[in-house]
């Protein structure tokens, strides 16, 4: 130590705290400098502090009463329905993730029979089957009533839009697929399964038992089976919404298939009867097996995130169902069915009013009753930090602008909202999210998701896995239409803020521009990354939704930037913070805004209208529908003709922009 450091050290000791700060600047220049490495080693300290660890559990969200739950599905990582029996049949409803419970329909005490088979398209519309191949639907999430009744020896069915439902159904080695175009009330056969084997080196003509049916889009959809007996698998697809099908796939060296789900039109997962999961990449032409065993029904929240589950056991993935994880958990009673609205959300239902339910939780959290489980993926990724940014930016410019004066003016004129946007419903506001675990499939993911699998809640990594070929490819497709449709690249980059913002804000001005460019580019992602696949309406809809979203923040923004003095500019910020404030709630509601029964026009509207006529027909009716008289009334056929008009324009702008 130098002798002045030394002396300046004694000194120290021997004077009061205001003059030791009067000695050290006058008299210790070396030690004066070193007091400002102290801001420095701060900011390191901070910067290393522990990063916030996270764990997956499930904990108890029981129904209070002894009643056996056959069927659960949510709409959303809050909102879903229960339905199953006590002594009579009831359909249970929960808007708060299972908290509390509210009987819909139905009576646990009566003689009523039971019920089962939930199925939603949106958060609205949604179907039921009591016992006895009763229908049941409703078409505001709330009201029950009866639709009609499914025919045959019913097994399975699903609707692509409130109308368009299919059905498959029948005896042992008998199967048909059915369909309806009035929302159930009357059915009509178009298929019978039957398929020509090779056994024991002789052709045989037999019939197959269809065990599963699943639609990735409006108009491509699979049936899966084999024999009633077992001895070989079947795969059928349709390519018209379910008005034809074609058997694509039969083979003796498979069992029959019992589940099938696909993340998109090619891309499939289907488990047989003897547990074994086999993949596809083109349609269900080919399939190949992996090493996963499955023993309920595969389901996937979104392209990359799906799950199986069944009694006490549970298998997981996030890579498109290339890869599984399994775990075994000591669930009270045994699994009968399980929903999976989101990635980072799963509910399990079964016997004596069981529920539990599935979520992330700071790895040191405590719960009575809960059970450790593995650390799945969080939703929303960057896109969730880029809407809080943009807030951010918003609400300083806003205060920026007050200072110098300006403040909103109720006669000021405002961005005009394009008419194909939907109105976002009121939903959560957005919370932190945890750092997925999960691999990503898209080999560009950000750091903050594309950490391994955990094994376990107490231990990372483990489960590594590759990187899947072809990952996503949609959300690159859709990126440059997306950016193009929005624009901010061309109006709003070329064209410089008024005098008054110059004068004021430039530079957060040119931040906030900067920031929507890039959500406009990470938008199309986003979609192909978390598109629904719970919910096929929602997934449809939620990149043209996003696009509607992004038009209309920038035509505030450009109301904001030629705003001709700072009142109006105040006015015009207040509308680009209330569309934030939209968009952000649709994302973090999970697009729950987004129903088949909308009236709205634009890209949900196009959608709609192609769902409401899934096989692609424009004007040709179907003789044998007709013949079964299957058909609406002329007042109907007339709106419905007059809707198809102005759908077929926007049909046709979503076909090239919509990536799937």
């Amino acid at each position: 130590m130098k002798p002045r450091n030394t002396l300046c050290a004694l000194g120290a000791n021997t004077f009061l705290a205001g003059t030791l700060i009067l000695t050290a600047a006058i008299s210790c220049p070396a030690q004066q400098r070193g007091a400002r490495k102290v801001a420095p080693r701060k900011a390191i300290a901070a910067a290393s502090a522990p990063e916030q660890k996270y764990k997956g559990i499930w904990e108890p969200v029981n129904y209070p009463d002894d009643v056996t739950l056959l069927s659960v599905y949510f709409v959303s990582e809050k909102e879903g329905w229960a339905a199953g029996k006590g002594k009579g049949g009831i359909i249970l409803h929960t808007a708060d993730g299972g908290e509390h419970w509210d009987i819909q329909l139905g009576d646990p005490d009566s003689n009523e029979e039971n019920f089962d088979h939930l199925h939603f398209l949106d958060a609205s519309h949604g179907w039921a089957v009591q016992r006895g191949g009763k229908l049941l639907r409703t078409s505001d999430g709330t009201n029950w009533e009866e639709a009609g009744s499914l025919p045959g020896q019913f097994k399975v069915y699903q609707f692509v839009s409130p109308r368009n439902g299919i059905e498959t159904g029948g005896f042992w080695n008998d199967s048909k697929i059915n369909v309806t175009a009035d929302g159930g009330r009357r059915w009509k056969p178009v298929y019978q399964c039957a398929t020509t084997l090779q056994v024991e080196g002789l052709t045989k003509r037999v019939g197959c038992y269809l065990e599963d049916l699943q639609f990735p889009s409006a108009r491509v959809g699979y049936s899966v089976g084999g024999g009633f007996n077992g001895g070989f698998a079947v795969v059928a697809k349709t390519v018209d919404g379910g008005a034809t099908w074609k058997l694509i796939f039969a083979s003796t060296d498979m069992e029959t298939a019992e589940s099938v789900f696909f993340t998109d039109e090619t891309n499939g997962v289907m488990r047989l009867k003897d547990r074994k999961v086999f993949v596809t990449s083109d349609g269900g032409q080919s399939w190949h097996g992996i090493p996963a065993s499955a023993s309920g029904p595969i389901k996937f929240a979104d392209p990359e995130t799906g799950a199986s589950c069944a009694r006490n056991a549970c298998i997981f993935t996030g890579d498109g169902g290339q890869h599984w994880l399994s775990r075994e958990f000591r669930f009270p009673a045994s699994v009968e069915s399980f929903s999976i609205p989101r990635r980072d959300r799963i509910y399990a239902a079964g016997d004596h009013g069981m529920v539990y339910r599935y979520r992330i939780v700071p790895a040191d959290f405590m719960a009575k009753g809960s059970i450790d489980a593995p650390l799945l993926s969080s939703y929303g990724g960057a896109i969730h930090s880029q809407l809080s940014r943009l807030k951010d930016e918003v609400q300083q410019l806003q205060a920026k602008i007050a200072s110098a004066g300006g403040a909103p003016n109720s006669a000021a004129p405002t961005a005009r909202t394009p008419s194909n946007t939907i109105p976002s419903k009121t939903g959560a506001s957005a919370t932190g999210q945890p750092r997925n675990q999960i691999p990503a499939q898209n080999a560009q993911a950000s750091e903050a998701e594309a950490q391994p699998f955990s094994q376990d809640s107490s231990a990372g990594g483990g489960f590594s896995q590759d990187t899947p070929a072809g990952a996503d490819s949609q959300s690159a497709a859709g990126a440059a239409a997306f950016s193009q449709d929005t624009g901010f690249s061309q109006d709003v980059l070329s064209a410089p803020p008024s005098q008054p913002l110059q004068d004021c804000c430039k530079a957060q001005m040119q931040s906030l521009q900067t920031d929507l460019n890039l959500f406009s580019q990470q938008a199309p992602a986003f979609a192909g990354k978390y598109r629904n696949l719970n919910l096929l309406f929602v997934g449809l809809n939620m990149l043209s939704d996003l696009m509607g979203k992004a038009r209309n923040m920038r035509n505030s923004f450009l109301a904001l930037k030629q705003a001709h003095d700072l009142p109006t500019a105040a006015a015009a910020l207040q509308d680009l913070a209330a569309k934030l404030d939209s968009t952000s709630q649709s994302v973090t509601s999970g697009f729950q805004n987004l129903t088949a029964g909308s009236n709205g026009s634009g890209g949900a509207g196009a959608v709609n209208n192609m769902l409401a006529d899934p096989s692609g027909a424009q004007t040709t009716q179907d003789p044998s529908a007709e013949a079964n008289q299957m058909t609406d009334s002329p007042e109907q056929q007339k709106e419905d003709k007059k809707k198809s008009g102005a759908g077929d324009i926007l049909k046709k702008k979503l076909k090239r922009k919509i990536p799937f």
